[in-house]
């Protein structure tokens, strides 16, 4: 058998990770929160945990400042719902459920404070160009996805679930206080102005 080098010898002794199987070998009593029922089964009720969570006033300044960073949405979307797995708020099956409606959430936080925000990777490079004709056909494939969207939430019947949840959130950006929505927009207006370069 081959000798092993100094450079594998060193790899070997400084390895950190865990070994492998090393989760089966922990005592039962030892769980990870992910590894307990989780905290919510119900995916209504997990959603009005996530809004009420997102309408905290630090969590809703931090939300805004990354919206108003050009952080698409997807990204803080999963963020958030994995963080939730790793603190056992939710089961797999349920994080699937709730990327839908927490994308809606935050981007109606997003147009609550008046950003205008990027829904995935790769959204804003249209945007940002100088050509004028490539922003005139993002506009023009905005309004006809805009336009189907409504016509699907117009023609679509709503179970009775989805259509009180929507009244709850709704209500909810309708009662966020309006200090708070001031006082991420200054927030958001002062870091725009401390990046300007223009002197």
């Amino acid at each position: 058998m081959d000798k092993l080098s100094t450079l594998e010898q060193d790899i070997g002794l400084n390895f950190k990770g865990p070994i492998p199987g090393q989760s089966l070998t922990n005592s039962p009593a030892q769980k990870y929160p992910w590894e307990s029922p989780p905290e919510f089964t119900n995916v209504t009720e997990a959603q009005m945990h996530l809004f009420a969570e997102l309408t905290e006033k630090e969590k809703f300044i931090a939300l805004t400042d990354a919206l108003a960073d050009k952080v698409p949405v997807d990204i803080i979307v999963r963020t958030i719902l994995l963080d939730g797995f790793g603190r056992g708020l939710w089961t797999p099956d349920l994080f699937l459920l709730l990327i839908e409606p927490l994308a809606v959430i935050i981007m109606a936080i997003g147009e609550r404070v008046g950003i205008d925000y990027v829904f995935q990777d790769g959204d804003q490079s249209e945007a940002d160009e100088d050509d004028e004709d490539a922003q005139r056909k993002a506009l023009s494939r905005l309004g006809q996805v805009e336009q189907t969207l409504k016509e699907t939430i117009t023609n679509t019947s709503l179970d009775k679930q989805t259509e009180m949840l929507a009244k709850k959130v709704q209500k909810g950006l309708e009662t966020i206080p309006e200090p708070l929505v001031e006082s991420a927009k200054e927030n958001i207006q002062s870091k725009s102005l401390l990046e300007r370069t223009d002197g």
